[in-house]
């Protein structure tokens, strides 16, 4: 084979090879916009019951009850306890710990239902990319994407809502379960305050 078939064979696997890495790119790209997406809209959706059951050294059990953001009951704990309550204008956040309660009577924070926006929240840039391996999976009977970001964390999310179904790092695991469009009043009840102390 003379110089020159040579030199055109190298030309054209570099350009294929350079042609399957875009397109492999681009599929990536594809699939994390997509994601992002749906996660922006799944969290805009006001109503919804979210438990988190965590296996990390630090991780705090937490499950919530959303009307919309100002209707709300968040508890978090086993031990030492953190409920949050909003009703309109009514805020509280109770802390029991030790045997003791507190009570501050001018906040409380609603934790929203975790989408794969809480881990990409804007554009992918081409470096988060590259950095992301991306696979299908089935996972607890729902189709997932199982995403592995810089060989520390992986995340397991519903390929329909965007909802992270699992995440996994050095620390632990997290599970979530949702319902949506299933919280009423009754399940948004006010804390018992009973011997707690009020915080300024």
């Amino acid at each position: 084979m003379d110089k020159k078939k040579i030199i055109i064979v190298v030309a054209v696997v570099v350009l294929l090879i350079v042609a399957v890495l875009v397109g492999f790119i681009i599929h990536k790209v594809s699939i994390l916009n997509d994601l992002t997406s749906k996660g922006l809209k799944t969290r805009a959706l006001g109503n919804y019951h979210m438990r988190v059951d965590q296996e990390l050294e630090n991780g705090t059990d937490t499950e919530v009850w959303a009307k919309d953001n100002e209707h709300f009951l968040v508890k978090m704990g086993k031990n030492s306890k953190v409920t949050m309550y909003r009703n309109g204008e009514e805020k509280l956040t109770v802390y029991e710990l030790y045997g003791q309660k507190s009570v501050n009577k001018n906040s409380a924070s609603l934790i929203e239902m975790n989408t794969f926006t809480t881990y990409m929240a804007t554009k992918p840039t081409l470096n988060e990319v590259l950095k992301t391996s991306i696979r299908s999976v089935q996972f607890e009977n729902k189709y997932c994407y199982e995403f592995t970001v810089e060989n520390t964390t992986t995340v397991w999310v519903e390929k329909v809502t965007a909802l992270v179904i699992k995440a996994q790092t050095s620390e632990g695991i997290a599970k979530f379960t949702y319902e949506i469009g299933t919280v009423t009043d009754a399940d948004i009840q006010k804390p018992d305050l009973n011997g707690a102390t009020e915080m300024n």
